[in-house]
């Protein structure tokens, strides 16, 4: 989705594709993936703990 949200900016007329914006989708992307790995190991963190796997997901949730 922030990929999208990025394209959606540069086809809107915001930006242009450079060689800059495109080192900035790159950085992006790594951003995003970085993010997803943290919450999968806190998820996993959690249930070695000894949540229960629902609670591990969401840990507002109870």
């Amino acid at each position: 989705m922030a990929l999208f949200g990025a394209l959606v900016f540069i086809n809107i007329g915001f930006s242009t594709l450079n060689i800059d914006t495109q080192v900035g989708l790159v950085t992006l992307m790594g951003l995003v993936s970085k993010h997803g790995i943290l919450i999968v190991q806190f998820a996993n963190e959690l249930q070695r703990a000894g949540r229960p796997k629902r609670e591990a997901r969401h840990p507002q949730a109870g």
